[in-house]
C-alpha cells in the first residue's frame, strides 16, 4: 500500500508540474515620496504563458493620502498595439487595456500610473491596491489575473511625539528630569517652547532639538507646596503641542491624592457607577507598579498593601503604583450626589477627596492609552483597527469603553464577564462616526473583561468621509464622550 500511494503521490506532483499553468500576476510597484510630491509607478504583467489579449484593473487608493491619479500605456502595451482607457472615481481608478488587434500581450510594464500625493497627509505608509483584475484570450475567453498592490512610503516631518518626566511624584522641594521625543530625526533642528501654569514650577523657557535629533532633555524645579497638587508642562512647537503631569507633594511624604480622571480618555470631572478610573497622587503605593489578582474569581480590593476606598467601601484595583492607582468605582455608590475617597497604602490613609457622581461619564480607550487618537477598536474580522488596517464602510467594529454607568443586571463589583448573561446599561447608548449615526447591534460588558469595561459594536455608516482619523463619539443617556478619539476608515 506504501507503494502505491508513493506512486500515485509522484504522478501527482508530475501532473502540478506538467499539466497547469500559473495564473498571470498584474504588479504594481513600490516607491517613496514625500507629502505634496508626484511619483511615477510601473504596472507589469506577467503572463504565466497565458495569452492575454486585453486586461482590465482597478487602482484603489486613499484620498486622504492620495490627491489625485493618472495613467498611460507602458511599453509593453505600446509594442502590442494596446490603447488604455481610464476613468477616476474616489478612491478608484479603472482602467481597461484594448486594441483592435487579437495580438497578445507581452510581459513587461503595460500601465505607468503617476500618483500626486496629498499635501496634507501624515501617513507615513499608503497602499495602492490592485483590485478587478480580468483578462481575455484572443478569442475573447476569460483569463484570471492576480492583483499585486503598490506600497508608497511617506517620509514625515518630524512631529512631537511624546514629553514626560521622572519622577512624575514630585515630593517638594524637589526636580524632576524631563524628556521630549519626536516620531523621526528632524532635518535642521527644532526649538520647543516649554510652559507651565504652577507658580510652583520653575521650567526653561525652550528646548532645542540639534539637526538630525529625535529628542532633548530638560530640568524642572519645583518650590515647596502646602497640599498636594496637579502641574501640567507644555511643549509646544507651531501648532504642535504636547502636555505631562506632574504631581507636586508636600514634604514629609504621606499618603497624598491629587486628582481622580477617567482612566480612558484622562479627563477630570464626575464619575460613574462601575466606571474605570485612575487616582493621581504621591506615596499612594509600591515605587514599582503592580498589575490586578483575583481572589476568588474578581479583582482583588487589596493589591501591594494598598486599598482604595470609596465611601468606606474597598473598590477592584487593576493597577497600583507611588503615583497612580486605576480602580473600578463600585456600583454601590449609584444615586449619591458625590462619594468620599480615601486612599490606604501599608495602613496610612490619604485625605478624603470629595468626587461627583453621574448617572454616566463615557470614554472611549484609546490604542495607546494616551486618552487621544487611534481608538481601542476591533475591526470586524477581529483584527485591530489602525491606519494600516481600516474598516470597510457597512461593517461591524467593536468600540472598547468605560464610565455607561447603571447596569442590568448589576454585576459584583471586581467580577469577570462571562458570556452566559451580559449586563447592559440601564441608559440609551448611541454612536456617531465621522459625525453620523451608526446603528448601534450591541452596548454591554465585555466578555472576560473586568465588569465595568463596556463593548459597543456599532456598523460603519455608508457615505462617510474616509480616512485614518475618523471621529468616533458615543453617548450614554445623551452624556457624550470626548471628541478626540478616531478610528480609521477605508
Amino acid at each position: 500500500m506504501m507503494r502505491i500511494i508513493t506512486h500515485c503521490a509522484v504522478l501527482f506532483l508530475l501532473l502540478l508540474s506538467q499539466g497547469f499553468s500559473q495564473e498571470a500576476v498584474l504588479r504594481l510597484a513600490s516607491a517613496s515620496g514625500a507629502p505634496g510630491s508626484s511619483i511615477t509607478l510601473d504596472l507589469a504583467l506577467s503572463s504565466s504563458q497565458n495569452s492575454i489579449a486585453s486586461a482590465q484593473w482597478t487602482l484603489n487608493y486613499w484620498p486622504v493620502d492620495v490627491a489625485a491619479v493618472s495613467v498611460v500605456a507602458g511599453p509593453a502595451a505600446a509594442s502590442s498595439g494596446k490603447s488604455l482607457y481610464c476613468s477616476d472615481g474616489s478612491g478608484a481608478f479603472n482602467c481597461i487595456l484594448a486594441g483592435l488587434s487579437n495580438d497578445t500581450l507581452g510581459d513587461g510594464v503595460v500601465a505607468r500610473v503617476t500618483v500626486q500625493l496629498a499635501s496634507a497627509t501624515s501617513d507615513v505608509v499608503s497602499s495602492i491596491g490592485v483590485t478587478g483584475t480580468l483578462g481575455a484570450s484572443p478569442s475573447g475567453a476569460a483569463v484570471p489575473i492576480q492583483g499585486r498592490a503598490g506600497v508608497i512610503t511617506i517620509p514625515q516631518p518630524a512631529q512631537l511625539n511624546g514629553v514626560g518626566c521622572t519622577p512624575r511624584s514630585v515630593v517638594t522641594p524637589g526636580v524632576a528630569a524631563c524628556t521630549l521625543t519626536l516620531s523621526a530625526p528632524t532635518a535642521a533642528g527644532m526649538t520647543f517652547k516649554l510652559s507651565s501654569a504652577n507658580p510652583n514650577l520653575t521650567i526653561p523657557g525652550s528646548v532645542s532639538v540639534p539637526a538630525a535629533g529625535k529628542g532633548a532633555t530638560f530640568t524642572i524645579r519645583a518650590s515647596t507646596v502646602n497640599s498636594i497638587a496637579v502641574a501640567l508642562v507644555s511643549a509646544t512647537f507651531e501648532t504642535q503641542s504636547l502636555s505631562t503631569t506632574v504631581i507636586l507633594a508636600p514634604p514629609g511624604g504621606g499618603v497624598s491624592t491629587a486628582a481622580i480622571v477617567n482612566a480612558a480618555t484622562y479627563a477630570t470631572g464626575p464619575v460613574a457607577p462601575g466606571g474605570v478610573v485612575s487616582i493621581l497622587g504621591s506615596g499612594m503605593g509600591p515605587s514599582e507598579g503592580v498589575g490586578l489578582q483575583l481572589e476568588s474569581g474578581r479583582v482583588a480590593t487589596k493589591l501591594a498593601g494598598v486599598r482604595v476606598l470609596f465611601d468606606g467601601v474597598p473598590a477592584p484595583l487593576l493597577y497600583v503604583a507611588g503615583d497612580q492607582i486605576n480602580t473600578v468605582v463600585p456600583y454601590g455608590v449609584a444615586g449619591r450626589a458625590s462619594t468620599q475617597v480615601q486612599v490606604e497604602y501599608l495602613g496610612a490613609l490619604s485625605k478624603a477627596l470629595t468626587v461627583p457622581i453621574a448617572t454616566a461619564s463615557p470614554g472611549v480607550f484609546t490604542a495607546d492609552a494616551s486618552g487621544t487618537g487611534q481608538g481601542a477598536i476591533l475591526n470586524q474580522d477581529l483584527g485591530i483597527n489602525s491606519a494600516a488596517n481600516p474598516a470597510a464602510p457597512g461593517s461591524i467594529v467593536m468600540i472598547y469603553a468605560t464610565g455607561e454607568g447603571q447596569v442590568n443586571p448589576r454585576p459584583a463589583d471586581g467580577s469577570i464577564t462571562g458570556t452566559d448573561v451580559l449586563p447592559k446599561p440601564v441608559n440609551n447608548v448611541t454612536v456617531s462616526i465621522g459625525g453620523t449615526q451608526a446603528e448601534v447591534l450591541y452596548a454591554g460588558a465585555a466578555p472576560d473583561l473586568v465588569a465595568g469595561v463596556m463593548q459597543v459594536n456599532a456598523r460603519i455608516p455608508m457615505g462617510i468621509a474616509t480616512g485614518p482619523a475618523v471621529p468616533v463619539m458615543l453617548a450614554v443617556g445623551g452624556i457624550k464622550s470626548h471628541t478626540d478619539v478616531t478610528l480609521a476608515v477605508q
